[in-house]
């Protein structure tokens, strides 16, 4: 069945009014589509090319409204704002020229190539906030109410569009993202008033899915400023599930018994280990919540719309409350509305996409040291990315890989600040970065020309003050030096050198000479 609606479009100030056909397909994190077709003689006399009255519409802002032609009871009203983003002209068989137009929810502006950025200490609000800046607010507006309002210590966005960037914060940090006709929704979601569907009235048919999924996780990690273990299973966690989505839940642990261990590949900072807790009661209940789903579901009550909760009534009992997460609106030349959709329990109100091991991923990449003088004494250093260097951001403080290290021994060589070197990323997680230790030398800092040889004979350490360590393989000798110009030369053929411009002075409790011809 369809509903007789009354449809308002409109592209800028223009009104269209009349159309062939629509269909909107909407979802949570995720771009809504608009597929509009017009007769060519209701927008313009049109031959063969688009005009430039329909080309003017491209990038144009679209406006479309439906709502119920009689005044039932219950029924809600779609709405739409998007961008028109596609014009074409399609002749048919029967030579109707048909003038298909594309528009799309004005989320896709931000997805716009990738861009690289990061916050250190910031809280999600204030990073999204910076993400979305420099957009058409009159075209994309947001409202940002996070659950999660502590600072996140390291958030990068690698190789990423900004909505690219935003849907994985949404994932990772268990934050609802949709756009819900007119302005995107980041965190909490604005409810309002349930849609209330009465089978055999204003709704037509649905299947209610129950699948069981494995939920018994054992998740662990390592927190190297303190060298400990944390963990968090699964079965520890309370969802406070009832109906369906307990029943459901029950089985599936029955049915997945086994527990299963999963590392977590987090950033080591003082919150860790809450925020690991945290994200395993939120990933759980992501997954109970994926348990119980409504598909199918046919209705045409135009407020069915996405992020909003339907209220499920039958001609005897409730069948529930869902929240919508994806739905399909279409309409016809004669008013005849319909929508299909999905809805997941409301028992569970948790972002459906969480998954806290949504990261961003990179190879190794080049960076400069900007600080070296960790105040944890773990022999840390904070470097600078090209990419950072517009913004001013730098990592935080980040490990050195070293040849030996330990409590009171080890390799203790830390690049100076300014110098170049090669940054890695534990499981390739760009939140990750670790020193992979040693410089790269560049145009502002090559290789001392005193240790230069055709034979790759010279083998040395200096320090910037000029203590310097050097081995030659051509003559066998090692020379030690500093600035001041004390030398000592073992010269590779059973002699040594000891050289002190000022004084020399061997101090001990006993001391022995000896010489096997003569001492002078």
């Amino acid at each position: 069945m369809a509903l007789q609606s009354v449809t308002e479009i409109f592209i800028g100030s223009t009104a269209i009014t009349s159309f062939k056909r629509f269909v909107l397909d909407q979802g949570i994190n995720a771009h809504h589509f608009l597929n509009l077709e017009c007769r060519t003689d209701v927008l313009e006399n049109l031959e063969g090319e688009i005009s430039n009255s329909t080309k003017n519409y491209l990038g144009e802002t679209l406006t479309l409204q439906v709502s119920s032609l009689s005044d039932f009871s219950g029924y809600k009203t779609l709405e739409f704002k998007g961008v028109v983003t596609s014009v074409a002209n399609k002749r048919g068989y029967n030579n109707e020229n048909i003038v298909t137009i594309k528009a799309e929810s004005p989320t896709v502006l931000c997805d716009d190539g990738p861009h690289y950025n990061s916050f250190l200490d910031k809280s999600l609000s204030h990073i999204i906030a910076l993400t979305l800046q420099g957009y058409d607010t009159s075209k994309l507006s947001a409202i940002m109410n996070p659950q999660n309002s502590a600072p996140v210590h390291y958030s990068v966005q690698h190789k990423e569009s900004n909505w690219r960037y935003a849907s994985r914060l949404a994932m990772q940090y268990s934050e609802w993202l949709y756009y819900d006709g007119k302005k995107l929704i980041f965190g909490q979601p604005e409810d309002g008033e349930d849609v209330v569907l009465t089978y055999g009235h204003d709704l037509h048919g649905f299947s209610l899915d129950l699948v069981p999924l494995p939920n018994n996780f054992n998740y662990f990690t390592n927190d190297y400023l303190t060298d400990e273990k944390h963990e968090k299973k699964t079965s520890e966690v309370s969802t406070g599930s009832t109906g369906y989505s307990s029943f459901t839940s029950e089985r599936g642990n029955a049915l997945y018994a086994k527990e299963t261990n999963v590392w977590v590949n987090g950033f080591s900072d003082p919150g860790l280990k809450q925020r690991m807790d945290t994200h395993v009661e939120q990933q759980k209940k992501a997954v109970e919540n994926q348990q119980v789903r409504m598909k199918g579901g046919d209705s045409d009550n135009p407020g069915v719309g996405i992020g909003k909760i339907i209220d499920i009534q039958g001609e005897n009992a409730g069948h529930g409350r869902y929240r919508v997460i994806k739905v399909r609106h279409s309409n016809n030349e004669n008013g005849q509305y319909n929508n299909t959709f999905e809805a997941l329990s409301a028992d569970i109100d948790v972002f459906p996409d969480t998954n806290f091991e949504a990261t961003p991923k990179s190879d190794t990449q080049t960076a400069v040291i900007m600080e070296n003088s960790d105040p944890d004494g773990l022999a840390r250093v904070k470097v600078q990315f090209p990419w950072q260097k517009p913004t001013g951001e730098t990592t935080p403080w980040i490990r050195v890989v070293t040849p030996h290290g330990g409590g009171d021994k080890g390799f203790h060589f830390i690049p100076e600040v300014g110098e170049e070197v090669l940054i890695g990323f534990e499981g390739a997680n760009a939140e990750r970065p670790y020193m992979m230790g040693g410089s790269l030398y560049n145009g502002n800092g090559k290789a001392g020309g005193a240790f230069q040889s055709d034979s790759n004979a010279i083998k040395a350490l200096q320090t910037r003050s000029g203590n310097k360590v050097v081995m030659n393989d051509d003559d066998g000798s090692i020379t030690i030096a500093d600035p001041s110009g004390n030398v000592i030369v073992m010269q590779g053929n059973g002699e040594i050198v000891i050289q002190a411009p000022n004084k020399l002075t061997l101090a001990s409790k006993d001391i022995n000479i000896m010489a096997g011809n003569s001492l002078i």
